[in-house]
């Protein structure tokens, strides 16, 4: 004695073509905020790794001056020493 259900359909099939066509355009506008979202952060590491490169090339040149500021006075002050020397007939 199988009984048929009498219970009534929560939806149309229409309301439920309805239903996936308004997901359907909301998963495109997902896509597209998803694609425009990875661009950026592409962007964002191309930026980043320029930068770097910038003050990777900012801290050498600061590094070389440094280097010239502090021992360049012993350089003149030896050759000095040297030229000193040779004009006093020692070298």
């Amino acid at each position: 004695m199988a009984e048929k259900s009498t219970e009534k359909e929560w939806y149309s099939n229409k309301e439920l073509f309805e239903m996936f066509q308004g997901l359907k355009d909301e998963l495109k506008i997902t896509r597209d905020a998803v694609k425009k979202y990875n661009d950026i952060r592409n962007n964002l590491n191309d930026v980043m790794i320029r930068l770097t490169a910038i003050e990777e090339r900012a801290i050498g040149r600061y590094s070389a001056g440094k280097a010239v500021r502090e021992w360049g006075g012993w350089l003149v002050g030896i050759l000095s020493l040297l030229f000193a020397l040779y004009k006093a007939g020692v070298l």
